[in-house]
């Protein structure tokens, strides 16, 4: 008899909790504006940041646990998602990449590290890897973007992160060893493979919210283009190979401002009102920017799914600052309830910080 009461008791509380959750889903969506139901409708509409909070709030809530369990991609139906460009093709598109650089440095920019030859790819070969002390910005800005255009390429072929960076790792070894005067370096090879996927992934992705569907304005795509050149001409080319990025919510702020400060030989207490007066002689511009991509507290399904950008630049009289950082999840955990969360992540970040006087 027990056995039997038990099933009867446990069928009894699994009907009322497929109830309640079905009661709790009718219940929030009437929420959801006339606008945005005429919206849901039409797979190829895009979402502004307004409308997709909307829309958020009316589905989802602020819970964690309701975001993460509801998220899907949105796979439009001119897409060949789960397809990939092959690799043959992608592999000659990045090779293909470094000799059009190679040759407009070497026939347009007549640059003395691109008269390269056999002569100095057997010494490569022969003699191995060297740290180079090139400028900072061509180490930690101009490599990177190069990289982003290796990535993007095998990005907008339909592979993932991990498969792109192999092709931002094929790009650069061949670019180090085939395309300069210069040793390879080891530094160059780090920062264009790992800091130039995290370029591509973030200027994809936002490129991929500015070209989210079959039907969008001319500037949306101009802005798509500018963002990530390389992933939009392979788009175009072969198709899309992705999901729509759809309303994924992305937070922008941009500040800027101007002022001065104490000198740096100002100490607290350290000197009376006039001498402290006399040492607001440092006039400077200022602007940052930062931005916010996916929501912190919901479960990453794949790399930089959530990652934060920030930027802050400052130039005046007594030096310039330059920092810039990017951070994005690759896998993460977290413990949700009751609107907290408490959220356990392995991280990729990259941080340029750069302090002296730019050339004016």
């Amino acid at each position: 008899m027990r056995p039997r009461l038990f099933k009867i008791l446990a069928s009894l509380l699994l009907f009322l909790s497929v109830s309640a959750f079905s009661q709790k889903a009718n219940g929030e969506i009437p929420q959801i504006p006339d606008s945005l139901r005429k919206k849901i409708e039409n797979e190829n509409a895009v979402f502004s940041i307004q409308e997709a909070r909307e829309l958020r709030n009316a589905i989802r809530g602020d819970s964690a646990d309701a975001a993460d369990a509801i998220e899907a991609p949105i796979i439009p139906k001119d897409s060949l998602f789960g397809t990939h460009v092959n690799p043959l093709i992608v592999g000659t598109e990045v090779l293909g990449l470094n000799a059009f650089v190679w040759a407009w440095d070497y026939w347009v920019l007549d640059k003395s590290y691109a008269h390269t030859g056999p002569s100095y790819w057997k010494r490569n070969f022969r003699e191995g890897w060297e740290w180079d002390h090139n400028h900072w910005a061509i180490n930690f800005y101009g490599h990177p973007y190069q990289g982003s255009m290796y990535y993007a390429t095998a990005r907008a072929s339909g592979y993932g992160f991990y498969g792109s960076m192999a092709f931002a790792a094929l790009g650069s070894s061949t670019w180090e060893m085939f395309c300069e005067t210069e040793y390879p370096a080891p530094n160059d090879l780090i920062s264009t493979t790992v800091a130039g996927s995290m370029f591509g992934e973030v200027l994809y992705r936002l490129s991929r919210a500015s070209y989210n569907g079959s039907k969008v304005p001319w500037y949306r795509h101009l802005l798509a283009f500018a963002l990530e050149p390389a992933g939009y001409a392979q788009r175009r080319v072969f198709g899309n190979r992705d999901f729509y990025t759809g309303w994924t919510p992305i937070e922008l702020t941009v500040a800027t401002g101007i002022g001065s400060r104490f000198g740096s030989d100002y100490r607290f207490g350290g000197e009376d009102a006039d001498e402290l007066d006399a040492e607001w002689n440092d006039r400077h511009g200022m602007m940052a920017v930062s931005l916010e991509y996916g929501r912190p507290y919901t479960r990453v399904r794949r790399p930089f799914d959530y990652f934060t950008l920030n930027f802050f630049g400052e130039g005046g009289l007594e030096g310039d600052v330059l920092q810039m950082d990017i951070m994005g999840k690759l896998v993460n955990r977290g413990i949700h309830g009751r609107g907290h969360w408490l959220d356990f992540s392995v991280n990729l970040d990259y941080t340029i910080l750069f302090t002296g006087t730019l050339p004016r």
